[in-house]
């Protein structure tokens, strides 16, 4: 930056402020106002920096964009039975369901892999996931889930021990009479496994086949016992 120079006023010389017709115009302000500004070196301010997750420079996805993930949904309060238990009581019923358990693994496990493969050669936007809530292990887009038929009462998911395997997420309400949402339906089997053990599955094909007899595709309907309780107002595990 230039040195300031210093002058000094002569002897004499009137000091007093000019009049108003002696100073410069506005245009002239103006002008002299502009020029600093365009030669003003300091950057204009940078635009907000779109939000991101967790430090990844990556902006989020937009609503709808391929690989949003369907499988952590904002979870809602649960509606109807909710049992809570002990840590020596918990571990219990969860070994005496664990029979049931490993199958719901196996057919979960299997289902995300088929699901993976779909979803990675762009067959389908739901991309597969795992978590845990409603007192189970959840496979979440997952095609084992169900027909995808709930209009016309078809699964949209289904539980096996504390697995449950839902063709959308736990949070869809789309499943035909459900009262709550899909995940507090199956909330209820999953006590149900816990209080028969390896016997859930036989008492189920039991309760499918006497709702058949009494009336023609009621198999998994509210018709059999071990659904009349989760199909109820509010959901619960038995009739």
């Amino acid at each position: 930056m230039p040195a300031p120079i210093n002058r000094a006023t002569p002897a004499g010389t009137d000091m007093a402020p000019k009049s108003a017709a002696e100073k410069p115009p506005a245009a002239a302000f103006d002008t002299v106002v502009a020029k600093a500004k365009a030669s003003d070196p300091s950057p204009p301010s940078p635009s907000p920096a779109p939000p991101t997750l967790g430090g990844d420079p990556r902006p989020l996805p937009g609503p709808g964009e391929r690989g949003e993930q369907i499988t952590q949904p904002r979870q809602q309060p649960p509606v109807g039975t909710v049992i809570e238990r002990g840590t020596v009581e918990n571990v219990l019923v969860k070994a005496w369901n664990s029979p049931n358990t490993a199958l719901g693994l196996v057919e979960g496990g299997l289902g995300y892999v088929i699901g993976m493969g779909r979803y990675a050669l762009g067959h389908t936007n739901k991309k597969p996931g795992v978590s845990v809530g409603n007192n189970a292990i959840q496979f979440t887009g997952n095609p084992l889930g169900g027909d995808d038929r709930s209009d016309t009462g078809g699964a949209i998911a289904n539980t096996l021990g504390n697995v449950i395997i839902y063709k959308t997420n736990p949070n869809d309400l789309s499943g035909g009479e459900l009262h709550g949402n899909v995940g507090d339906h199956e909330r209820q089997h999953t006590y149900q496994g816990e209080a028969l053990g390896p016997f859930l599955v036989p008492a189920y094909y039991v309760g499918g086949i006497v709702a058949e007899m009494r009336e023609r595709g009621s198999f998994s309907s509210e018709k059999n016992f071990l659904e009349t309780g989760p199909y109820s107002s509010p959901p619960r595990p038995w009739p």
